[in-house]
């Protein structure tokens, strides 16, 4: 009997759906036929997965603490080092245990491990075992406003190493890019996403539905700036003052640090706003700007919505919130940029519009209500043919293209 190859997983951060793609990516390596070395953050919160403890070994990985000189730079090279060291270290302890090395190392996040051009015998000397990665973000190879010098700071050099055996990406557009910039092969990977049935008594579903009164619901998760969070609230203003009866719903965590002081007093106004009942706000905000878990709990916030926005700014890459759309059955309105407005227009899953254009918006959600399309012809989602491309089935023949590579 042939040995089962054991493939290292690591990522140092579990914040939005990081822990929901590295749980989904030890369940699909085991289905493939692969035992797992798990390096993460909270190692025990894979005993819910239930696999057999020779199969799944676990270990603690962390993100270094950022110097607070550093906090402003999108290029840390002493945090890129420190992050591959720690991985080599933590990677190590895990195989002396087991009493075998891993035959090839996966990134879930490869982002954390580019953040600066560092020296190859620098950064990788810690660790040399074979290795690809799951460059989530690699806009800056399409995005003419990103200069030569911009995009030599990042350390796409590394995956031209002799250890890098391939890049996976989630953005189809992109892989003519990274194969020119890696010189390996690229692997498309789904965007999957957590499938649990949605729970409808989750407290945030529940006040969705009470403040909506039968209104229609336009929803968003997650306030980051890219998220397009001040387009979806000038949309909302257009809305009120036209008549429209819908209710717009903004939930997750608020981060609004992140924002201009004019953008953040905006969005400032429209939470006071809210909590006014008498103010007739058509506007709701959890009580609370904490993270929903992924789960039932988000997908039950997530089906009380009737169009889903993802009309995200300068955001070029892919997002999982089309697969629960083609989950749900839920139309969305994007922005007309990247993967996502490719993908909305392939599959007939909503309509685009221009970033930052709040009436457009409206005329998009409108129209999306009634399932028609901007030349009033009716919508035809393919939401079976885009969940079969980002389906847990789809992942593990990702995962076996991985493996092949051994």
């Amino acid at each position: 009997m042939l040995k089962r190859p054991l493939i290292a997983l690591a990522d140092p951060l579990w914040i939005g759906h990081r822990e929901t793609y590295f749980r989904e990516f030890v369940l699909s390596l085991n289905r493939v036929g692969a035992d797992v070395i798990a390096l993460c953050p909270e190692p025990r919160k894979l005993d819910s997965l239930g696999l057999e403890s020779s199969r799944l070994h676990t270990g603690v990985l962390t993100e270094p603490s950022r110097l607070p000189l550093l906090n402003r730079l999108h290029q840390d090279p002493i945090n890129t080092h420190l992050r591959w060291r720690r991985l080599g270290d933590a990677l190590l302890q895990v195989e002396q245990q087991v009493g075998r090395h891993a035959d090839f190392l996966f990134l879930p996040w490869l982002d954390s491990y580019l953040r600066a051009s560092m020296p190859e015998k620098l950064t990788l000397a810690p660790m040399q075992t074979p290795w690809a990665g799951l460059y989530f973000r690699p806009n800056h190879l399409m995005d003419e406003r990103i200069s030569f010098l911009q995009a030599a700071a990042k350390g796409d050099a590394l995956l031209r190493s002799q250890t890098c055996r391939a890049v996976a990406t989630l953005d189809e557009t992109l892989r003519p890019a990274l194969e020119q910039v890696s010189h390996k092969p690229v692997i498309l990977f789904p965007d999957i996403t957590d499938e649990s049935a949605p729970d409808p008594n989750t407290p945030f579903a529940k006040q969705i539905r009470e403040k909506a009164a039968g209104r229609q619901v336009i929803g968003l998760i997650g306030m980051e700036p890219r998220k397009g969070v001040v387009t979806m609230l000038r949309a909302a203003d257009i809305a009120r003052d036209q008549g429209q009866p819908w209710l717009f719903v903004l939930a997750g965590t608020a981060c609004l640090p992140m924002y201009p002081e004019a953008e953040r007093r905006f969005i400032e106004e429209h939470i006071t706003r809210s909590q006014d009942d008498a103010a007739g706000s058509n506007v709701l905000f959890p009580h609370e700007f904490n993270p929903i878990p992924d789960g039932p709990a988000f997908n039950g916030v997530m089906d009380s919505f009737d169009v889903l926005f993802v009309a995200y700014h300068d955001f070029l890459g892919s997002s999982n919130v089309l697969t629960k759309s083609s989950i749900l059955k839920k139309p969305v309105v994007s922005t007309d940029l990247g993967c996502i407005a490719h993908r909305t227009k392939a599959y007939d899953l909503g309509l685009s519009i221009p970033q930052g254009d709040a009436v457009a918006c409206c005329s998009a959600i409108e129209r999306v209500l009634k399932g028609v399309d901007w030349d009033d012809q009716t919508l035809h989602p393919r939401h079976a043919d885009y969940h079969a491309g980002h389906s847990r089935a789809a992942l593990d023949d990702s995962m076996k293209q991985l493996i092949a590579l051994i």
